[in-house]
């Protein structure tokens, strides 16, 4: 290759690294993070063991706010009803949502948080943004079926 050539293939290259520099520049990445377009949400997912699945994404939280506090305000909110019981030293348990009520058929009330099985009570387990609860009204019970860890 001549000098003349390494000359114009130069200034090729340069002049393309000068046009996407500018580009880069000119068009910043504006695809905003869902955390800043929707803090403090969560999505719920409600099988009742029927056939019947609810889904409700971007349910707004408080800071701080735990699991059975959510529920109460999300389902009241989407005229589900929901019944819990206290338990001293063990927290809120969540004994019945939309007529599904614990026991029925050996079948409960059990939830997941972002795919894992909960290892914590609703009313202990805080909420954080994006996670996705699913409660399961089921009657699966080994470590297998509720993916536990050993």
């Amino acid at each position: 290759m001549g000098y003349g050539k390494l000359k114009i293939s130069f200034a090729l290259a340069l002049s393309a690294l000068a046009l996407a520099g500018g580009a880069y520049f000119a068009f910043p990445d504006t695809q905003p993070e869902v955390q800043q377009v929707y803090p403090n949400t969560a999505a719920l997912v409600l099988d009742f063991g029927d056939g019947r699945v609810e889904k409700f994404e971007a349910l707004e939280f408080a800071a701080g706010e735990n699991l059975s506090e959510f529920m109460e305000k999300a389902l009241t909110e989407k005229n589900i009803k929901i019944t819990h019981e206290s338990y001293s030293g063990l927290g809120t348990l969540i004994v019945e949502i939309d007529g599904k009520k614990n026991g029925e058929n050996g079948k409960y009330w059990q939830y997941w948080v972002n795919g894992n099985y909960a290892q914590v009570g609703a009313s202990s387990y805080l909420l954080h943004p994006g996670d996705i609860i699913e409660w399961r009204f089921t009657d699966q019970w080994t470590r297998e079926d509720l993916n536990l860890r050993p």
